[in-house]
């Protein structure tokens, strides 16, 4: 990766004689954080980043993120990736700003001392995700980076919201028998991600969610298959349709499998326009078939 001006690092304090490897790692994560809350858990987001980046030996990604995590532990402020000398495409560069300039409000509303937790989580995860981009040679984490940080991004909006008004106490409802619990614990609940035409990405909150309740699904289930069934609708050639359900399949995969699912559990197929959650004539495009269904077993 090529070398990027030490405008990055600007307000760093480097740590004296130490090399961006293990070790500066190590003595990074020594350092107590001066302040509490959002620099403090900034502090182990970039750590952990740090490590990651150290296991793929990308010495020089280690020491960003690795700096940027003594940074946060001295009481320093670090912004996300201000994106401006990295090399990405044009499309992703619009994406990443568009997406900088809904964390930034985000942290500034009150992310970083509400929800510091979330904040500093989704704040690392979108420096990981322009990292991953900017190299582009590694989809996996690159999805990896970017469910993380939308993941983040909607526990910390969903943790900001008002509380809800006191409502009239409902009635008691009578308890489930044993055996009835038993039961509802162990069914299987179809998990939907629904894409917009022609496209396999999964870009609003709503399909995040559900990628991640799936995927809290399968962990508290220790769930040992999951299916994963890509869809389209009939706008356009079968043959091409048959593709791109499997795209959406893949897609969704490897969503899961970025958020901690064991790939050999998974599943994986596609039905192409032939599977239609709402029936349909031919060359009709519509929403609620453009789709990957999550079973969890």
């Amino acid at each position: 990766m090529r070398i990027r001006t030490l405008a990055t690092l600007a307000g760093v304090i480097l740590l004296a004689g130490a090399c961006t490897d293990a070790r500066l790692i190590d003595d990074v994560s020594k350092i107590k954080p001066k302040e509490s809350g959002f620099k403090a858990n900034l502090q182990t987001e970039y750590i952990t980043l740090a490590k990651a980046e150290l296991d793929e030996g990308d010495i020089f990604d280690t020491g960003i993120f690795a700096r940027r995590a003594e940074a946060a532990a001295m009481g320093k402020d670090v912004d996300p990736d201000i994106l401006w000398d990295r090399d990405l495409t044009k499309k992703n560069k619009a994406s990443l700003f568009k997406e900088r300039e809904r964390l930034m409000k985000a942290l500034d509303g009150g992310g970083r001392s509400q929800q510091p937790g979330f904040a500093a989580r989704a704040q690392a995860q979108f420096d990981c995700w322009a990292q991953e981009l900017e190299e582009n040679n590694q989809p996996r984490d690159i999805q990896r980076c970017r469910i993380g940080y939308m993941e983040a991004m909607r526990e910390m909006a969903d943790a900001m919201k008002p509380a809800p008004k006191p409502m009239a106490k409902a009635l008691a409802k009578p308890k489930m028998k044993a055996k009835a619990k038993r039961k509802a614990a162990s069914f299987k609940m179809p998990f939907v991600v629904y894409f917009d035409f022609d496209s396999t990405t999964i870009s609003d909150m709503d399909s995040v969610r559900t990628l991640t309740d799936a995927a809290k699904a399968a962990k508290k289930g220790k769930s040992t298959r999951i299916q994963v069934t890509g869809h389209t609708d009939t706008s356009g050639n079968a043959d091409y349709n048959a593709k791109l359900a499997e795209r959406r399949a893949i897609v969704v995969d490897e969503a899961l499998i970025a958020l901690g699912i064991n790939g050999l559990t998974i599943e994986r197929s596609s039905t192409g326009e032939t599977e239609l959650e709402v029936e349909t004539g031919d060359d009709v495009r519509k929403d609620a078939n453009r789709r990957v269904v999550i079973i969890v077993h």
